[in-house]
């Protein structure tokens, strides 16, 4: 039970919420209407303790809330979630560590200030995203034939391993470093052969028809297997016809890759990077025919983010090529 006990709220003489008595069952959801300055916000930041009521009291699952203090006080700001009508984003900041500011009040001040996020935090801030239908990042998978009897990687042992081309990431550099941390030998010993067929779409129709036995190829990894999930080249064959999901089986998926960028030379200067991005950024809603064109299957739009955004990758290249 959530309860309100004749709450008051006094800025000065003026009275912004006046002896609010309400009571909410538990799993109930409650809208609070009302003009522009009726105090709606006031009240809702009292309910969170950005600001105190001027008299009355707040209570919760028998707990005062409007008593709490410290730890107890910080805890329940951390646990009663609350949206700004404005947001709070940090500009400066990119999408990922906007949402994991969420998590300020579950970690040290230490950590927070040298904005250093473990691996997990990162995964629960990918997976909002994803919710939301925001993708800043995509996968590299290897899918084999249901009647290859291939289950997972590592039944792969002695069979034929395609690559999408020499320059991906997802077709070629992160299989070439990360399948040998499931299968504990580099894929030149652990496969019998590894071969290039010539792009991301003929790698998976080698694997549908046989000419290999497993394909890694590019994906989002979110949504339903039998569409292709949401968007890669699993999708864009799934959607063409020219693959029947049902025939086919994910047997290794890699860590998250960051979704490649678009980017601009600096020598166009500020104000056409300006331009651009503001192009791309509002091409989803003026053309969303051009914008699915380029990106296929269900991506929402674009994000803005930094150069450190892709460590990751650029770690996994220097690894393979040296640099």
């Amino acid at each position: 039970m959530f309860e309100l006990k004749n709450v008051t709220r006094r800025f000065g003489k003026k009275l912004a919420v006046d002896s609010v008595t309400l009571a909410i069952p538990q799993g109930q959801m409650v809208g609070i209407i009302g003009r522009s300055g009726a105090g709606k916000s006031t009240l809702l930041r009292m309910i969170n303790r950005l600001q105190e009521p001027s008299s009355g009291s707040i209570h919760f699952a028998g707990v005062e809330v409007s008593g709490l203090r410290g730890q107890a006080l910080r805890n329940w700001q951390r646990d009663c979630a609350m949206i700004f009508q404005q947001f709070n984003l940090v500009p400066r900041l990119d999408v990922l560590t906007n949402v994991m500011l969420g998590r300020l009040n579950h970690r040290s001040t230490l950590m927070s200030l040298l904005n250093i996020f473990t691996r997990e935090e990162r995964v629960h801030a990918i997976a909002a995203l994803e919710r939301l239908g925001i993708e800043t990042g995509y996968y590299s998978i290897g899918l084999a034939l249901k009647s290859s009897g291939i289950k997972s990687i590592k039944d792969a042992k002695g069979k034929k391993l395609g690559y999408a081309d020499p320059d991906s990431t997802s077709g070629y550099l992160v299989p070439l470093t990360q399948i040998p941390k499931d299968t504990g030998m580099p894929n030149d010993k652990f496969f019998a052969s590894t071969q290039f067929n010539g792009g991301h779409e003929n790698n998976l129709l080698a694997a549908y028809d046989g000419k290999v036995d497993i394909a890694v190829d590019d994906s989002s990894g979110i949504g339903d297997f039998k569409d292709g999930y949401t968007s890669g080249t699993f999708r864009k064959e799934v959607d063409k016809g020219a693959v029947d999901p049902n025939k086919l089986v994910e047997v290794w998926r890699s860590p998250l890759i960051p979704n490649g960028p678009l980017v601009v030379r600096n020598a166009l200067g500020e104000e056409w990077q300006t331009k651009l991005a503001a192009f791309f950024t509002a091409l989803p809603e003026k053309d969303h025919r051009c914008f699915a064109a380029v990106e296929g299957g269900d991506y929402k739009g674009y994000a803005p983010v930094k150069h450190d955004f892709y460590n990751a990758v650029v770690d996994v290249r220097k690894a393979a090529i040296g640099g």
